[in-house]
């Protein structure tokens, strides 16, 4: 993956966690979902991101989701296992509420 080409990284997080609106702040990159005042298609975007952690997606679907949204990072609750096994995550940060996983496109 070529940064220069995709532009920023876009987080997307957990709908059981509670920071999306607050990963702009803490890590300078934009949320996929954050505030629903300050986000385009709120409501689409909602359902896209709770298809993705209930793992209604296909693999393959999945990744395009990634792709065509910029997605660079991934923070879920450490007791998801959703992500461990697949090639397109690697865990870069896990603690006793949360992991966060970078894309591996």
């Amino acid at each position: 993956r070529n940064p220069a080409m995709r532009g920023e990284d876009v987080v997307l997080t957990d709908p059981a966690l509670p920071y999306d609106i607050l990963v702009p702040t803490m890590t300078g990159l934009p949320s996929f979902t954050g505030h629903p005042i300050h986000t385009l298609y709120p409501s689409v975007k909602a359902s896209l991101r709770q298809r993705f952690f209930d793992g209604a997606m296909s693999q393959e679907e999945a990744r395009k989701f990634l792709i065509d949204h910029r997605i660079g990072y991934v923070i879920t609750t450490a007791q998801s296992s959703l992500l461990d096994h697949s090639p397109l995550f690697n865990n870069v940060y896990q603690n006793g509420v949360l992991t966060i996983f970078q894309i591996q496109l």
